[in-house]
C-alpha cells in the first residue's frame, strides 16, 4: 500500500457505502503553473483525491475511530459532525503546497535536461563537421595513394606472369605424380575390398549359427514358462478358495459382534437416560444459583466495560499527545533543516562570490597576457568559458505514521431461560435448559477470546507504530550522519587538492627563481613604461642590476621585493603594453646612463605560468601541427561536465587532446582554459608543457 499523509488519522469514519470528501482551496498562480506544466495531473489546484480502492487500503474501523473508506471528488462534501477540522485542512494545504513546489522543481529539472540535450546536439554537429573535413583530407590522400598503387600494380603484374609460368610447370609435374599415386591407391583398395568381403562372409556364417542356437533356447524357455504358469494358476485357485472360507467365517463373527454391540448400546442408552434425569434434577437446583451468578457477572462486565472505556479514552489521549509531540518534533526538524539549508546557501553564496572574484582576477590577468601575446604573436587569441550547473532539489512526501487496525465486532450476550409449563413436558424443558447452559458457556468463552484478540490487536498496533517511529528516527539519524560524512570527505579532498596545487605552484616558482639566478643573462620580455620605451636590453654584471631583474627560462618574473617607506611614496606609472623587443648587445650603449636613472621606476609584471604564450625563441616546435599536437584557437564545446565528476580539481579534456583543461569547483562551477599551441596539460605537474615532454601516463 502507498503511504498516506499524517492528517489521514483525523479523517471521519464511514459505515455505509463509499462516500467522498472534497477539499478546495483558492488556486494560486504557482498551482496553476504546476497544473499546466504537469499533464499527468488532471485535477484542479488545491483539490486532493484519496481513494482507498486505488491504493489498496483496507476498509474498516482503525484503532482511533478512523475509517479509510473511499474518498472521491464525485460526492458532495460532508458538513455534519464527521467533517474535517481546521488543523486537518491546514495540513492538507501544506501538503498541496509541497506538491506544487515539487512539480515546479521537476519542471525546472526537465528544462535543464532539454538544454543539456540541445548542447549535446550542437557538439555532435560540430563533431560531424570535423569528420567531414577529415574525410575530405583522407580522400585527397587516397588519390595520391591510388596513383602510387597503379605504378606498383604494373610491376606486380609482370612479376605475377613469371610466377604463373613457373606454377603451371609445377602443376603439370604434380598432376603426373598424383595420377601415379591414384593408380597405386586403386590397386590397394581392390585388395582391401576382397579381404573385407571374405571377412564379412565368415561373420554372416557365425551370426546364422548363433541365431539358430538362440531360437532353440527361446523355444525351451517358452515351454518352461507355460508349465510354471499352469502351476501358478492351480495354486491361485486353491488360495482363492481358502480366502472365501475365511471371509464367510469373518462375516459370521462380525454379525455376532454387531448384535452384541447393539445390545450394549441399548443398555448404555438406558443408563444415560437415567443419568440425564438425575443431572437435570441437579441442574434445576443449580439454575437459581446460575441466574444469581449471571446477574453478578453482568454487573462485573458492565464495570469492566466502563473501566475499558476509561482506559480506551486514556489511550486515545496518549496517542493524541504523541501525535502532537510528533508534529512538534517534525516542525522543529523542518526548522533545523531550513536553517541548515540557509547556512549552506550562504556558504555557497560566499564561495561563489570568492570564485567570481578569483575568476575576475584571473580574467584580468589573462587579458593582460593576451594583450602581450597579441603584441608578441598576433593571430593566436585564447578565450575562457565558464559553465554553471544549478543544484536540483526534489521533494518527497513523508510516509504516513498512522496505522489502521481492523476492529473486531462485538457480540451481544444472550441468556436463554425456559420454565417448565406443564408436567408432561418436563423432559423437553430439561433438554432446553441443558442446551441453554451449554450455549451460554460457549458464548462466554467466545466473548473472552474476542476481548483477548482485541487487546492483542491493539498491543500489536501500538508496537508497530512505535517501531515505525523508531525506524524513521533511525533513518533520519543515518541520513544526517552519511551527509555529514560525505561533506567532510568532500572538504578534505578539496583541501588536499588545493594544498597539492599550491605546493606545485610554489615548487615551480622556486625552480624558476633558481634557474634565473643560475643564468642571469637570460632575459624575458618586459612591459616598459612610457618614459623608458626606448630602453635597450644589455648584459650587466652589476649587483644592483641582478637584484632588480632575474631572468627565467620559463619567461616568469619573480615578485617585486619589499620597498622602503621612501620608495613607496613614488607614484606608480601606467604600463605601456606596446613594448618593443630589442636584440641583446654585448656592449653598453650610450643610453645606459639614462636608463639606469629609470631603474627605480621599473616594476616587473606578475604573470603566471598558465597565462604566458609559448616560447618562440626556440628553433620551431617539432612535429606536425594538428597531427602530433593540437592547435586550437578557442575552447570548443565538448561532452565534459563538472557535474558528473566525483571530486573537484583539474581535469584535462581528452576530446581536445588535453589542450583544454577544466577546473571543477564546488556546486558544479566549471572554469575552462586552453594551453598555448604546441603544449598540452601535464596532470602530474598541473601545468602546460611541450607535447613531446609529456608522457602517456601524465596526461590524465
Amino acid at each position: 500500500p502507498q503511504p498516506q499523509p499524517p492528517y489521514a488519522a483525523n479523517l471521519p469514519s464511514f459505515t455505509s457505502a463509499p462516500q467522498s470528501i472534497i477539499i478546495r482551496t483558492t488556486p494560486s498562480p504557482q498551482s496553476a503553473q504546476s497544473s499546466s506544466a504537469s499533464p499527468s495531473i488532471a485535477m484542479q489546484p488545491g483539490t486532493i483525491l484519496t481513494s482507498a480502492s486505488s491504493v489498496g487500503v483496507p476498509t474498516g474501523r482503525s484503532i482511533n475511530g478512523v475509517s479509510s473508506n473511499t474518498i472521491s471528488l464525485l460526492q458532495p462534501p460532508i458538513t455534519s459532525k464527521e467533517s474535517l477540522t481546521d488543523e486537518d485542512i491546514k495540513l492538507i494545504e501544506e501538503h498541496n503546497r509541497k506538491v506544487r513546489m515539487f512539480l515546479q522543481q521537476r519542471q525546472a529539472e526537465l528544462s535543464a535536461e532539454q538544454e543539456r540535450i540541445q548542447r549535446q546536439k550542437m557538439a555532435e554537429e560540430a563533431a560531424s563537421a570535423a569528420v567531414a573535413k577529415a574525410q575530405q583530407e583522407a580522400a585527397a590522400r587516397a588519390a595520391a595513394e591510388r596513383e602510387a598503387q597503379a605504378r606498383a600494380q604494373a610491376a606486380e603484374q609482370e612479376r605475377l606472369a613469371r610466377l604463373r609460368a613457373e606454377q603451371e610447370a609445377q602443376a603439370r609435374a604434380a598432376a603426373e605424380a598424383e595420377r601415379i599415386r591414384r593408380i597405386k591407391a586403386e590397386q590397394e583398395a581392390q585388395a582391401r575390398a576382397a579381404a573385407e568381403a571374405e571377412r564379412i562372409r565368415r561373420i554372416k556364417a557365425e551370426q546364422e549359427a548363433q541365431a539358430r542356437a538362440a531360437a532353440e533356447a527361446e523355444r525351451i524357455r517358452r515351454i518352461k514358462a507355460e508349465q510354471e504358469a499352469q502351476a501358478r494358476a492351480a495354486a491361485e485357485k486353491e488360495r482363492l478358495a481358502r480366502i472365501r472360507l475365511e471371509q464367510e467365517a469373518a462375516a459370521r463373527q462380525a454379525a455376532e459382534q454387531e448384535r452384541i454391540r447393539r445390545i450394549k448400546a441399548e443398555q448404555e442408552t438406558m443408563a444415560r437416560m437415567v443419568a440425564d434425569q438425575e443431572r437435570i434434577r441437579r441442574m434445576k437446583a443449580q439454575q437459581e444459583a446460575l441466574e444469581q451468578q449471571e446477574r453478578l457477572q453482568k454487573l462485573r462486565e458492565e464495570q469492566e466495560m466502563a473501566a475499558r472505556a476509561a482506559a480506551e479514552q486514556d489511550r486515545l489521549r496518549r496517542i493524541h499527545e504523541e501525535q502532537e509531540r510528533y508534529h512538534k518534533m517534525k516542525a522543529d526538524q523542518e526548522e533545523l533543516e531550513r536553517q541548515r539549508q540557509l547556512r549552506a546557501q550562504q556558504e555557497a553564496a560566499i564561495q561563489l562570490a570568492a570564485a567570481e572574484a578569483e575568476r575576475a582576477q584571473r580574467l584580468q590577468r589573462i587579458q593582460s597576457a593576451e594583450e602581450l601575446g597579441l603584441r608578441y604573436l598576433p593571430g593566436n587569441p585564447s578565450t575562457l568559458s565558464s559553465n554553471h550547473s544549478a543544484l536540483s532539489l526534489s521533494y518527497q512526501p513523508e510516509p504516513n505514521l498512522a496505522e489502521d487496525e481492523a476492529s473486531l465486532p462485538m457480540r451481544a450476550l444472550t441468556i436463554i431461560t425456559s420454565n417448565a409449563p406443564e408436567s408432561h413436558q418436563q423432559q423437553d424443558s430439561n433438554t432446553e435448559l441443558v442446551d441453554a447452559a451449554r450455549i451460554r458457556a460457549e458464548k462466554e468463552a467466545l466473548a473472552e477470546q474476542e476481548r483477548l484478540l482485541r487487546f492483542q490487536a491493539s498491543q500489536r498496533a501500538l508496537e508497530q507504530q512505535q517501531a515505525a517511529e523508531q525506524n524513521r528516527l533511525r533513518r533520519l539519524r543515518e541520513e544526517e550522519m552519511l551527509q555529514a560524512e560525505a561533506e567532510r570527505l568532500a572538504r578534505e579532498a578539496q583541501e588536499r587538492q588545493i594544498l597539492r596545487a599550491r605546493n606545485e605552484q610554489n615548487r615551480l616558482i622556486h625552480a624558476a627563481r633558481e634557474a634565473a639566478i643560475r643564468d642571469p643573462a637570460t632575459l624575458s620580455y618586459t612591459p616598459y613604461t612610457e618614459e623608458i620605451n626606448k630602453y635597450q636590453n644589455s648584459v650587466t654584471n652589476s649587483t644592483n642590476a641582478n637584484e632588480e631583474r632575474f631572468g627565467s627560462l620559463n619567461n616568469v618574473r619573480t615578485p617585486e621585493q619589499p620597498r622602503s617607506a621612501s620608495s613607496q611614496d613614488v607614484p606608480r606609472t601606467q604600463y605601456n603594453l606596446n613594448y618593443i623587443r630589442r636584440p641583446m648587445t654585448p656592449t653598453l650603449s650610450s643610453s645606459s646612463t639614462s636608463s639606469a636613472k629609470n631603474d627605480s621606476a621599473f616594476k616587473p609584471a606578475k604573470i603566471s605560468l598558465q597565462e604566458l604564450p609559448p616560447d618562440l625563441d626556440r628553433d620551431g616546435i617539432p612535429g606536425v601541427a594538428g597531427r602530433d599536437y593540437p592547435t586550437l584557437i578557442e575552447i570548443p564545446k565538448t561532452s565534459f561536465s563538472c557535474a558528473r565528476q566525483p571530486l573537484n580539481g583539474y581535469y584535462a579534456d581528452t576530446e581536445t587532446a588535453c589542450q583544454v583543461v577544466h577546473m571543477c569547483q564546488m556546486g558544479g562551477v566549471q572554469d575552462s582554459f586552453i594551453c598555448p599551441n604546441g603544449t598540452i596539460w601535464n596532470q602530474e605537474k598541473f601545468a602546460c608543457q611541450w607535447w613531446y615532454e609529456v608522457s602517456g601516463n601524465q596526461l590524465i
